[in-house]
């Protein structure tokens, strides 16, 4: 059955990002940017890097709205209201907040890779997905199954 290609882009991830004690809900893409994209996004922050006269504010402008194509939703607050995900209010974050948002979607993103290589690898050599580790026999590691085979 084909897949439709909107169908994945539009798909989202939630995933909680701890902060002082609270827990902000975020929402992100994670096909947000196609390869072209990343490589248009890289060769802009070289020449805005290479550049001598480079107002801050484009800088922080441009990876503000990088920002807003990954991430599309939370539940972050100012004064009560809901705080739109636009560049403006990214532009505004404190650093360490926008850090945190895009340390967690980076490890939330490497989770899955990992969790799906392991998926795959167990499954190509028709072990059962739960595997343990258990001593070297004469030196030999080996992993033990545990549970039932497939």
């Amino acid at each position: 059955m084909p897949v439709e290609l909107s169908d994945l882009l539009s798909n989202k991830r939630w995933i909680g990002v701890e902060m002082g004690g609270h827990v902000i809900s975020v929402a992100y893409r994670p096909g947000a940017t196609s390869l072209r994209r990343q490589a248009e996004l890289q060769r802009q922050m070289r020449q805005l890097q290479a550049a001598e006269n480079v107002d801050e504010v484009v800088i922080v402008d441009s990876v503000a709205s990088v920002f807003c194509e990954i991430v599309c939703d939370w539940d972050l607050t100012e004064n009560g209201r809901s705080l739109p995900v636009n560049a403006e209010s990214v532009g505004n974050l404190p650093g360490i907040i926008y850090n945190a948002i895009m340390d967690a979607i980076n490890s939330d993103g490497k989770t899955q890779d990992d969790e799906k290589k392991r998926l795959n690898a167990t499954s190509v050599a028709g072990l059962p997905h739960e595997v343990k580790q258990v001593p070297a026999l004469n030196g030999i590691p080996f992993s033990e199954p545990r549970g039932t085979w497939a």
